[in-house]
């Protein structure tokens, strides 16, 4: 795990020789440590107290006691009405969801993930185009987004690795992976003039021998381990055949592919069959009901399925929405909550830190004034490590209990 900081300047993680990757990672930990002692990491005592509480099957609870270790959750127990909780923070009408997760993210990079000059290029890393800077991150965290993996634009047909980041202060972010998922792409934005491949047969065929020579130990290193089941995959499938023809090049176990396909449904349940996850979305309100009937209809057929928001590039809320969209169109809340969580935590290969509310993650956690599925529902706080990092410098939106 890397941490990010913007209170020290930060060599590039990747490239160069190995003596700049070295003073990286050492600047990268010692900001992780400063920035822990700066915000009060050592304060073992906080706690939220609040109304109702998501739990690791989607369903919502009542009246839980959130305590942090540090940067972790500790334990969630009941909450005993009128009980003292010191050094706790009442939210005694709110919802309280792990830190929402976006799963095909462009913050921080939007324009700077997408290199078209080679159609196979497994060794672009989406981390190198994050703006650690940038605003963006800020606007994240404020609207409940608290991880997010930020892929490589899909224009080529292997366009690189995923890595995946956490928001960890107002002005830092951790890299939690930086070695994928590996994306592959097929569709139209995969065809070019003046480079191969210029049509869909054309890069079918191109994947295909790309495979073929991943699968004879040739080629990069990360196609051969994908080809040997030791790295997981996204491929992103604009239309239904992209996804047959995807499946049949990528033959073999598709437990580690997830394929990033949103288009008025078709029966590709043989397709995908074996396969770890399907993420649809962003879905918004002038697609076809066929279309916001997708979530639904991969849930049914026994994919797991997670939600996107592709924040920037659709608002910060589009998580939400495609959320409240699918389950208007037939997805179980509950699954719908778990798409936006700890399903995506789960693809990206870091549920073991985040996407929960479980004692051991980190303190990741939004509440909400009501279900965030309930587009009128406000968040009230944004905790991070548990931390209270949104509102910053307002307690307007913290229920205290002299308050009432």
């Amino acid at each position: 795990m890397i941490a990010l900081t913007t209170s020290l300047p930060m060599p590039p993680l990747r490239g160069g020789n190995n003596m700049n990757r070295k003073a990286a990672n050492f600047v990268a930990i010692c900001s992780l440590l400063f920035a822990g002692a700066s915000h009060g990491y050592a304060d073992e005592n906080r706690s939220l107290i609040v109304g109702r509480v998501m739990n690791v099957d989607g369903t919502l609870s009542t009246s839980k006691r959130i305590a942090f270790d540090g940067p972790l959750i500790k334990s969630i127990q009941p909450a005993i009405v009128d009980a003292d909780w010191p050094d706790s923070d009442r939210y005694e009408t709110g919802v309280a969801v792990p830190g929402l997760f976006d799963i095909y993210s462009e913050v921080g990079a939007v324009g700077e993930n997408a290199e078209n000059s080679f159609a196979v290029d497994a060794s672009a890393n989406a981390i190198d185009a994050i703006d650690i800077y940038h605003r963006q991150i800020q606007q994240a965290l404020a609207h409940g987004i608290t991880s997010m993996l930020v892929a490589p634009a899909g224009v080529n047909v292997v366009s690189g690795a995923a890595g995946v980041v956490r928001v960890s202060g107002w002005r830092s972010v951790e890299v939690l992976r930086d070695d994928g998922p590996l994306v592959f792409a097929l569709g139209a934005d995969v065809y070019q003039r003046d480079r191969e491949p210029t049509s869909r047969m054309g890069a079918a065929a191109m994947l295909r021998r790309v495979m073929v020579e991943a699968q004879n130990n040739r080629g990069h290193q990360r196609l051969q381990a994908f080809a040997r089941g030791s790295l997981d995959a996204m491929v992103v499938c604009q239309l239904p055949h992209d996804v047959a023809v995807a499946a049949d090049a990528l033959r073999g176990d598709h437990r580690r592919i997830t394929f990033v396909h949103t288009s008025d449904v078709a029966d590709l349940s043989f397709e995908m069959s074996g396969a770890k996850a399907v993420v649809v979305g962003p879905l918004t309100f002038d697609m076809s009901p066929q279309t916001l009937a997708a979530a639904r209809h991969w849930s049914k057929a026994g994919l797991t399925v997670a939600l996107a928001g592709q924040s920037p590039r659709y608002s910060y809320d589009s998580l939400r929405i495609s959320a409240a969209l699918a389950v208007r169109y037939g997805m179980s809340p509950e699954k719908a909550r778990l798409a936006i969580t700890s399903v995506p935590a789960d693809i990206a290969g870091v549920a073991d830190r985040v996407g929960s509310l479980t004692p051991g993650r980190f303190g990741d956690v939004v509440v909400f004034s009501d279900d965030p599925l309930h587009l009128e529902s406000k968040i009230l706080a944004v905790y991070v490590g548990g931390r209270r990092l949104y509102p910053r410098n307002s307690d307007l939106a913290l229920v205290t209990k002299e308050s009432h």
